[in-house]
């Protein structure tokens, strides 16, 4: 769910601007409802970038791709605030919401080959999921 009061907090200085322009996905992360418990992101000039959010004893799970420039990278290929909202409720409809238990389960089961080209597992990757499963393993109630 989106955070409605962090949503027009942003969109408030988003108008504001004499420029329109926002290319920071961590602003607009923190328009998601709940906690943003770890984020990574690929060490490239375009790639992925994973987040994994608490809310309440929901564990929710994003990944979403990312580009250098506004012809590859949705946020940046935003002219107003109405495309921004449009792609924060996109990305809001992606995110896989999983109890505790659920989520230790899916991080630990998966086989995240099956996300990489070729198999590859991107290394800022393999770090996240061993944080986000030393997080779940730990009791955060």
């Amino acid at each position: 769910m989106i955070n409605k009061t962090k949503w027009e907090e942003l969109k408030s200085e988003l108008l504001s601007m004499e420029y329109f322009e926002i290319h920071d996905y961590d602003e607009l992360m923190e328009c998601i409802d709940g906690d943003i418990v770890d984020h990574a992101y690929e060490n490239n000039y375009q790639g992925d970038a994973w987040f994994m959010f608490k809310n309440n004893n929901m564990y929710g799970y994003l990944v979403f791709g990312w580009g250098s420039c506004s012809g590859c990278d949705e946020l940046q290929g935003c002219s107003n605030v109405d495309d921004v909202e449009k792609l924060l409720i996109s990305l809001d409809m992606s995110i896989i919401w999983k109890t505790k238990e659920e989520m230790l389960e899916y991080f630990k089961t998966k086989d995240w080959t099956l996300e990489f080209y070729y198999g590859n597992i991107d290394s800022y990757f393999n770090k996240f999921k061993d944080r986000v499963i030393a997080y779940l393993e730990k009791n955060h109630e």
